[in-house]
């Protein structure tokens, strides 16, 4: 068997840390266990030693207990948690910094990486400042709506 030992992807152990991520797909869907609505989350993160990102999946519930988490969420890229609206084209293509962990085992006894917290204000500008990263804040998105169809300007 011939093979071409160039073309090793290096995957790296996945172990929970502080990981830039960027939202790359959501789809609002419905708890099974609230019954209340959630954004599912598909993030990709910046995992050093990795050659390739890590593709990770999260949700945003809006169960009452669990709001704190798309508060972080809002307050990490930018947008005004207060409106009570979170829109899924408002979250694709967001990037940021947060603290990942493994969640609980599923229903087959495997874990993943769950996003803990999401860093905003002092706390990216810290992570920004000891990875060598420009610490630029996303402009918050409050009052304005996303483009659509003809009203999106060339």
């Amino acid at each position: 068997m011939r093979y071409d030992p160039k073309a090793i992807v290096r995957t790296g152990d996945i172990v929970p840390g502080t990981y830039s991520w960027v939202c790359v797909n959501a789809e609002e869907r419905t708890s099974k266990t609230s019954g209340l609505p959630m954004l599912n989350m598909e993030f990709m993160l910046n995992i050093p030693g990795r050659d390739e990102p890590l593709k990770v999946f999260d949700n945003l519930p809006s169960h009452p207990k669990m709001l704190w988490k798309m508060e972080q969420f809002c307050k990490a890229v930018g947008i005004d948690f207060e409106g009570g609206l979170l829109q899924v084209e408002n979250c694709i293509g967001r990037e940021g910094v947060a603290e990942f962990d493994f969640g609980n085992p599923n229903n087959k006894g495997k874990t993943f990486l769950q996003a803990q917290r999401f860093l905003h204000d002092e706390e990216l500008a810290e992570w920004n400042e000891k990875n060598g990263r420009m610490s630029e804040r996303p402009p918050e998105t409050k009052g304005r709506e996303m483009p659509t169809g003809d009203d999106i300007p060339f």
